[in-house]
């Protein structure tokens, strides 16, 4: 199951969800994270988030929450190194495009 909510993630996970990955986009200047989640009645659990029936132990629910977090930070980090080297060529080449003219 793919989730965009960070609140709903660490749910999941609470629930017994195993994240795969998360993945980070940008568009038009605004980032969405994914998280790729597995696990069995993953459909359910979402259910009871959205009807407002999902009971937590606050421990436990915010501990997951931080280990969410933490991915996240981790995959922005990522796609902010991975991103890097394509702004500075592209920095390096209007430089020298404007030095020419």
């Amino acid at each position: 199951m793919l989730a965009t909510d960070l609140y709903l993630g660490a749910w999941l996970l609470h629930s017994g969800a195993v994240l795969k990955g998360v993945q980070v986009s940008r568009s038009n200047g605004k980032m969405t994270a994914v998280f790729d989640l597995e696990g069995p009645g993953l459909e359910e659990h979402a259910r009871e988030w959205f009807e407002s029936r999902a009971f937590a132990n606050v421990a436990a629910y915010r501990e997951k929450l931080e280990e969410l977090k933490d991915r996240l930070f981790e995959a922005l980090r990522q796609n902010e190194n991975e991103r890097r080297p394509d702004d500075a060529h592209r920095q390096a080449r209007a430089r020298s495009a404007q030095a020419r003219r």
